[in-house]
């Protein structure tokens, strides 16, 4: 059996960013508006994003209809907070790890 494989695609966890917790302060902007995703942090912005950046049921759907059978997912570049302090940078981190695992582990 011959699989399609995406070793690289980017997901934005909107919900583990949208309450960043005691770090408000240095969280993203997310702009979500007619169900298209807007994120800003401190090196760069990624606008018009559809459902399949943030909604895992559109991004199942649209793997489908491209014939990808896995995917691996990781956060944006402009998400992985390496210009923070070391707690900021863990803090979202952390954040978004959970969230994506979440994601990876939900069926399908």
């Amino acid at each position: 059996m011959v699989m399609n494989i995406d070793l690289h695609s980017h997901f934005f966890p909107i919900e583990a960013l949208q309450n960043p917790g005691k770090y408000q302060d240095r969280a993203p902007k997310i702009v979500l508006d007619k169900d298209k995703l807007s994120v800003t942090s401190q090196i760069g912005m990624r606008g018009g994003l559809g459902a399949g950046a943030y909604d895992p049921a559109a991004r199942i759907k649209a793997l489908d209809e491209m014939k990808i059978d896995l995917q691996a997912i990781s956060p944006s570049p402009i998400l992985l907070f390496y210009w923070e302090d070391a707690a900021v940078a863990a803090h979202f981190s952390r954040k978004q790890n959970e969230a994506i695992q979440a994601v990876v582990q939900s069926p399908p």
